[in-house]
């Protein structure tokens, strides 16, 4: 599902999950449609460099928008502060 086409405004948060590792992942949904939620992940760009990942997670954004599946959300934006990747959950 290519989720580009969406503002980041456009998402709605169904459930926040407490930070894990160095990333905060919230479930969200597309305005009204409650039928799909994906799980959208939040990076923290000071900590992405401060622990030395950024080929990792470059890696990580170029292989989730190549990828042609439906589980697999082609979504990322970026804003001053955070690296954004969104997947499908089942």
């Amino acid at each position: 599902m290519l989720l580009s086409l969406y503002y980041l405004e456009t998402f709605c948060i169904v459930i926040w999950m407490p930070v894990a590792g160095y990333f905060a992942q919230d479930q969200v949904r597309v305005g009204t449609d409650s039928l799909r939620t994906y799980a959208m992940k939040k990076m923290k760009k000071a900590h992405i460099v401060k622990t030395r990942q950024q080929e990792h997670i470059m890696n990580e954004k170029t292989i989730m928008l190549d990828c042609q599946s439906d589980f697999i959300a082609r979504f990322a934006a970026r804003s001053n502060r955070c690296i954004i990747t969104a997947s499908r959950n089942l």
